[in-house]
């Protein structure tokens, strides 16, 4: 008995570890696989208000490819209004940025997964309007020097504002955030 016992120990000890062999082989070539592939995912919409019957579109980019400042734009305003904060952290410059809450001593630069995460200080005011051409986005960015290169946001149901830096090579700089535009009217 002891006999038997033992090699059917060995053979399930064997089938075990081709297993698990097989298992770590096919994770090595899943691995290869999506190094090679496009990382980068950004979503994009078709209109800047996003409502609940839209179709959100999701469109790759290899990660060489130079996005230009209308396509980070776009991102930035179906990202905010759709409350897809993580997909803006491809838009981001470095792996810790600016973030500003106005008219509070917060922030210290923050990683980027935290200000992303920290965006959620404005959802209450989702839907924002990106009209840069708008008298108040004008007024905003003639009055406040950190506005005045910004891509400014403002709530149309509330009165938060969210403002990104984007610098010339199209990356997000600086994350602003605000209960209330008004803050910087004063």
């Amino acid at each position: 008995m002891n006999k038997t016992t033992a090699i059917l120990s060995g053979i399930i000890f064997l089938l075990l570890l081709t297993a698990i062999g097989y298992f770590v082989m096919q994770n090595q070539k899943l691995t290869s696989q999506l190094a090679k592939s496009p990382q980068t995912q950004i979503a994009t919409e078709l209109s800047p208000t996003p409502s609940a019957s839209q179709t959100t579109i999701v469109q790759s980019l290899p990660s060489p490819k130079v996005k230009t400042l209308k396509d980070v734009q776009d991102a930035l305003i179906a990202n905010t209004n759709i409350k897809d904060h993580s997909a803006i952290l491809p838009l981001l410059k470095t792996d810790t940025v600016n973030f500003i809450v106005m008219s509070s001593g917060c922030c210290p630069p923050k990683t980027a997964k935290d200000a992303l995460d920290s965006l959620n200080y404005i959802d209450d005011g989702i839907p924002f309007d990106f009209e840069q051409n708008s008298t108040l986005v004008k007024t905003l960015k003639s009055k406040n020097e950190r506005l005045t290169n910004a891509f400014i946001g403002l709530s149309k149901n509330k009165e938060q504002l969210v403002a990104y830096t984007i610098d010339d090579k199209n990356q997000v700089t600086q994350i602003e955030v605000s209960a209330s535009y008004k803050f910087y009217t004063q």
